[in-house]
């Protein structure tokens, strides 16, 4: 799904319905991949065990798998799908920057300014400082011939991550399921 949707969005990005004023870029989007990229690095070099919880909001069931750090690399290979950062996509994003009193954090939003795109906004939530990063908000919309899926994802810096999938059909049926991948460092 995490190819599909990035070729989705570049795809929608060179012929879309919205078209951007192309200006000279010199607003600096908040690297997210690098920083995601860096997280998995951790990961991979420092984690004791790494824990996937699949939760079925239908039925309520719950279940707990034990990760390889192969296994987490695919997971998380999830929120390096979509590159803010890259220039290309800049015009289809607007930032806005802020003091966030309920968070106690510095915020980065970037909100799409076509609704048609499949990555609506992100949000990056700093330490007052500024110089520690918190966590990472993603929500995305994807429209099938036959379904719309929503999705809310988080990254919470050196704790965990979570996808939150909707997938709701022209029969009206709905479908959610969320996933929390969560891991421990060596002591």
């Amino acid at each position: 799904m995490a190819f599909a949707a990035a070729s989705l969005l570049l795809q929608h990005c060179s012929n879309p319905a919205y078209q951007p004023e192309l200006t000279s870029d010199t607003v600096k989007f908040f690297p997210v991949n690098l920083y995601i990229q860096g997280q998995i690095a951790r990961v991979d070099s420092l984690a004791d065990s790494i824990w996937q919880i699949n939760i079925d909001n239908n039925t309520g069931k719950k279940d707990t798998l034990l990760l390889t750090k192969r296994q987490f690399n695919k997971l998380a290979q999830y929120f390096l799908t979509y590159d803010i950062s890259d220039k290309k996509l800049h015009p289809y994003y607007k930032e806005n920057t802020f003091a966030d009193a309920t968070t106690q954090s510095f915020a980065f939003n970037y909100t799409a300014l076509d609704n048609t795109l499949p990555l609506q906004t992100v949000d990056v939530l700093l330490d007052q400082t500024g110089r520690q990063l918190k966590n990472v908000f993603y929500n995305i919309a994807v429209t099938a011939k036959d379904s719309t899926i929503a999705e809310k994802a988080g990254w919470s810096n050196d704790k965990s991550f979570f996808i939150n999938r909707e997938t709701t059909y022209n029969n009206n049926k709905t479908v959610a399921r969320q996933t929390v991948i969560v891991w421990k460092f060596q002591p």
